[in-house]
């Protein structure tokens, strides 16, 4: 990939390999010892669902120019909003969206990724019941958007009123 010309990419595990997707496309092809493996692109913002997200990932590879591009303002940001949440509930928020803030506020559109890797869930939150498990997700990512609202960033108020919406909706429908 770095001979290919790409600063950074994502590897991904071979279940994201169902095609297609609303925001990933293929932009290429790498050649690896005769074996052919097809190179994506994720757009990292999205409207309704995931609205910062790097895409697939299990590993990420940088470089020093895009180190560079990095928008350190937005990182501690993104950090002091974290520590700002209880540490029991700070799993429940994917590292994929915290980069993906990250990102977007950095200019970086699109993350180039390729397949390269078997994951095995590894369940790292505690909670098994579907429902209870999207409520309190929702209710963390909606501390996460309320914590950076007012910072510059416009996008975290539609998080925020997302998620707050989605963690209402899902204890409405719990009760019921």
């Amino acid at each position: 990939m770095c001979k290919l010309g790409y600063g950074f990419y994502n590897v991904a595990d071979s279940s994201w390999n169902n095609f297609p997707n609303k925001r990933s496309k293929r932009i290429g092809e790498i050649n690896v010892n005769g074996l052919i493996f097809p190179i994506f692109s994720y757009k990292v913002y999205g409207i309704y669902n995931m609205i910062f997200f790097i895409g697939p990932k299990q590993a990420v590879k940088f470089d020093k120019e895009i180190l560079k591009k990095i928008n350190v303002k937005a990182m501690n940001y993104i950090k002091n909003s974290l520590i700002r949440i209880d540490q029991r509930f700070r799993n429940y928020i994917s590292d994929e969206t915290t980069l993906g803030f990250i990102y977007y506020y950095s200019g970086i559109k699109n993350v180039p990724w390729i397949i390269g890797t078997q994951h095995k869930y590894h369940a790292s939150t505690p909670i098994t019941d579907k429902k209870t498990f999207k409520m309190i997700r929702a209710l963390t990512f909606s501390k996460l958007g309320r914590n950076l609202i007012g910072k510059s960033y416009p996008r975290m108020n539609w998080f925020y009123v997302r998620y707050k919406l989605a963690y209402i909706t899902r204890i409405i429908s719990m009760l019921f």
